[in-house]
C-alpha cells in the first residue's frame, strides 16, 4: 500500500513540476513575443497583430500553471515581518489558517469555473476581435486542472500543519 502511495506522490509531483516547466518556458516566448512586438512598433512601425489578446489570455493561463508548484514548494508570498513575531505554534497556526483559506479559494474557483468552461468548451469561444482570436476554452480548462491540483497541495498542508501541531502539543505535554 505504501508502495502505490508513492507512487501516486511521485506521479503528482512528476505532474505539477511538469506544467511548470511548460509554464516557464513559456513565460520565456511570452517575453520573445512582446519584445518582438515592441521591436517592430518602434523601428517598423508594424506591430505584431493580436498581441494584448495573447498577453491577456497568457498571464491568467501561466498563472495558474504555476500556483500548484509555487504552493506545493511553499514559495508564495507571505510577510516575514508578521511571520517572524510568531511563536512556532503561531506558525503552525497561521500556515494551517492560510492553508485553509487557500482550499476554500481553490475549491471556490474550482466550482464557480466549472459552468463557465463547459460553455466555452461548447461555443469554442475566443478573446479578441478582427485579425487574431486567441482560444480561452483551454484557459478555463487549465483553471480548472489548477485549481483542483492547488486544492489538493492544500489538503496535503493541512493534514501536515495538523501532524505538527499534534506533535508539538505532545511533546509539550511530555516534558
Amino acid at each position: 500500500m505504501i508502495n502505490v502511495i508513492n507512487s501516486i506522490g511521485r506521479w503528482f509531483i512528476g505532474l505539477i513540476s511538469g506544467i511548470n516547466a511548460l509554464a516557464s518556458f513559456s513565460i520565456f516566448l511570452v517575453l520573445v513575443f512582446v519584445c518582438s512586438d515592441v521591436i517592430g512598433r518602434i523601428f517598423f512601425n508594424s506591430p505584431i497583430t493580436g498581441t494584448s489578446e495573447i498577453v491577456k489570455v497568457g498571464v491568467v493561463f501561466l498563472t495558474f500553471m504555476q500556483i500548484p508548484w509555487a504552493l506545493f514548494e511553499n514559495r508564495h508570498i507571505r510577510s516575514d515581518l508578521i511571520m517572524g513575531r510568531l511563536s512556532e505554534i503561531g506558525k503552525q497556526m497561521a500556515g494551517l489558517f492560510r492553508n485553509l483559506i487557500g482550499l476554500a479559494a481553490f475549491l471556490f474557483i474550482f466550482f464557480a469555473n466549472w459552468k463557465p468552461m463547459l460553455k466555452a468548451w461548447k461555443l469554442l469561444e475566443f478573446e479578441g476581435d478582427g485579425a487574431l482570436q486567441v482560444p480561452v476554452y483551454p484557459l478555463y480548462t487549465i483553471i480548472q486542472i489548477s485549481s483542483l491540483l492547488a486544492a489538493l497541495i492544500t489538503i496535503r498542508g493541512l493534514v501536515d500543519g495538523v501532524r505538527a501541531i499534534s506533535a508539538n502539543q505532545n511533546l509539550e505535554q511530555g516534558n
